[in-house]
């Protein structure tokens, strides 16, 4: 891959990335890549082209593993079946907004057995597939209840509406109802979203539970994606508004989208709920395509102010994805944006380059400093203090993700420090043949078109992003990152878009899900070969507890901090995250080699601290109503 191209007289240089895996002589797991500089020259002979007259190593990273964290399972437990669109240009290499998005998923223990199951929205119908604790899984959908209606179902949302013990699901449509499934306790659910006012009919994409005003009762964020029938403008600003629903404890939801100023209308494509600035009230972050993200500061008195710009966070791109954690360890929440990276954006500011038509077409340096900014790839952002962000994706080395969608943290090795795994694509044609230099000629010299909802070409059989390798980037020393997916056992050229965390075996390590576009699933169990220690933290909360403020019995928006062998990390409990997705809820941290995590700490949402010191590996199940207040 080209990184950077420039002209010098009669000579050209470039900037060259290679990466190289496989395995070495003794069977281990090897790679090894980096960048290089090369200076070329016209060769004396014509039919050659350019020859190499110098090069240098700018950078280069080996790496090796006897055996890999990895073992992808998903034939052998089930996941065999391959996802269906519902719309027709999901399959076709055509590119317009919006319909090569599905599906996400959501994790949910539905039956109350205490193994996670795992539910996957479809265009032929909706997929629950429940964990018989054997290693494999089987589809109950129809038998539960929740297979769903004709349409293309998307994004998938697991949380307890009622503070009853047993989550539900809300699934989202593209231009069809959305439908709220309550959990009837016995292994079947009951769809409610008309009942509950919450069946909304639009181009719909992620969810998000969380109590905004902390009565106890989630409430529910939904996202609106541009409508098919017309593309996103200059600003990517007119797309329907979002909509979030206040739970009224009986059921039913009011629509408050309007008094609470969080009808923004950007792409939206993902969300997550966290209290980034630590002012004990959750936030919403949303990532938007083709403009600004957007980050909605709850204000404490029901209303949000988006203050994206203020924070530094607006990172303008093709925002898919956004995972919380604290990657740095210092016990504040740093965020994640997976996005879209274009390494050879160097070539938008070729004088070659094809303009869109007048007047536009006079704005050449405007419109080559939008699109290299849109393609800068994905963000890591550090909370730098006084509710400011600040970039570090360069530095850390985690923004070249492609054509990326799902994102998580996820502490792979359970070393303390999380890593980041971000799955990608887009058509995998049967053509390996790639047009993305074509689709970015496109995006700029039909725009008119694409503004209006029009496709801008068709590459029939051929890719677009449609064998991307995946990314997996190991946490070194919470500030920089290496990309290891190789030797990991991540190492996969699958078109991917959801992705979660999810303990398929109970042993207290996290595995990982990924859905397939028109392919079947991943699944990656974690076979922890250095038999690190982790502590697995699952809440309760108290909605009936006393006192002004409350916690959902998912105790949503609690952050968790662990200190263990002088490592930090800070984790929220939230539903709705990564892309279309909702993951477990339960919080992963690894101890290292460490039997027990020095202090854990639980800041719950109604505003109490608890405090426990040497707790041991294993899981470790708090109750807020059973901890006392420290």
């Amino acid at each position: 891959m080209i990184f950077d191209f420039r002209r010098q007289g009669d000579r050209r240089q470039i900037v060259v990335g290679v990466l190289l895996t496989g395995k070495g002589k003794q069977g281990e797991f090897r790679q090894e890549g980096g960048k290089l500089r090369a200076v070329l020259k016209p060769s004396r002979r014509a039919d050659l082209g350019w020859q190499i007259e110098s090069a240098s190593v700018l950078d280069w990273f080996e790496a090796s593993a006897s055996e890999p964290l990895f073992e992808e399972v998903a034939e052998k437990a089930g996941f065999s079946r391959t996802h269906k669109a519902f719309l027709s240009n999901a399959a076709r290499n055509v590119p317009i907004p919006g319909e090569h998005m599905p599906p996400g998923v959501a994790v949910l223990d539905f039956d109350g057995d205490g193994r996670e199951d795992l539910f996957v929205p479809g265009g032929d119908g909706n997929r629950l597939y429940r964990n018989r604790g054997d290693g494999t899984y089987e589809d109950v959908a129809t038998k539960a209840g929740v297979a769903g209606q004709v349409g293309e179902a998307i994004g998938a949302l697991a949380f307890d509406i009622d503070n009853d013990g047993w989550p539900d699901l809300y699934v989202t449509y593209l231009y069809r109802p959305n439908l709220l499934f309550h959990n009837r306790g016995d292994g079947t659910f009951e769809e409610v979203g008309k009942k509950a006012g919450v069946a909304l009919n639009d181009y719909c994409t992620s969810a998000a539970a969380l109590d905004y005003d902390r009565d106890g009762l989630p409430d529910l964020y939904v996202l609106v994606y541009g409508p098919p029938d017309r593309g996103p403008n200059i600003q990517a600003d007119n797309a329907p508004p979002n909509h979030l629903f206040h739970n009224n404890g009986d059921g039913t939801f009011t629509d408050v989208s309007k008094p609470s100023r969080t009808d923004d209308t950007g792409w939206a494509l993902a969300v997550e709920s966290a209290d980034l600035d630590g002012d004990g009230w959750p936030d919403l972050y949303i990532a938007n395509d083709f403009g600004n993200n957007t980050y909605l500061h709850n204000n404490g008195d029901g209303t949000f102010t988006n203050i994206a710009g203020k924070a530094g966070v607006k990172d303008p791109g093709f925002g898919m994805g956004v995972a919380v954690d604290d990657y740095d360890g210092d016990g504040r929440l740093d965020f994640y944006v997976s996005n879209y990276s274009f390494p050879y954006n160097w070539f938008l500011s070729d004088p070659r380059y094809p303009m869109p038509e007048f007047p536009y077409s006079l704005g050449r340096p405007l419109v080559w400093r939008r699109l290299k900014l849109l393609s800068r790839g994905s963000s890591l952002f550090r909370a730098a203090g006084g509710g400011r962000f600040e970039r570090t994706s360069d530095e850390a080395g985690v923004w070249d993700t492609s054509w990326s969608w799902g994102a998580v943290f996820v502490d792979a090795d359970m070393d303390g420090r999380p890593d980041i795994f971000v799955v990608n694509g887009m058509v995998t044609g049967k053509n390996p043949k790639e047009h993305e230099i074509d689709f970015w000629n496109l995006m700029s010299a039909e725009y008119k078109k694409f503004e209006k909802g029009i496709p801008t070409g068709d590459f029939g059989e051929d890719s677009l992003w449609g064998r991307v390798p995946k990314r997996f980037y190991k946490n070194l020393d919470g500030r920089h990152f290496a990309e290891l997916a190789a030797v990991t056992g991540l190492e996969s050229d699958a078109n991917q878009r959801g992705l979660v965390i999810t303990d398929s075996n109970g042993d207290g390590v996290p595995d990982l899900f990924a859905t397939g576009f028109l392919q079947r699933p991943s699944l990656w169990i974690n076979r922890n070969p250095s038999r690190a220690r982790s502590l697995v933290v699952t809440l309760q909360g108290h909605p009936d507890a006393s006192g002004r403020y409350h916690s959902s019995r998912d105790a949503l928006g609690a952050t968790v901090t662990v200190e263990a062998g002088g490592i930090r990390r800070a984790q929220v409990v939230s539903a709705g995250s990564s892309f279309l997705s909702s993951g477990s809820r339960s919080l992963y941290f690894g101890l290292g080699d460490a039997a027990a995590a020095h202090r854990v700490t639980v800041l719950w949402p109604s505003g109490k601290r608890t405090k426990l010191e040497t707790v041991p590996a294993g899981k470790l199940r708090l109750a807020e109503a059973e901890v006392s207040a420290r």
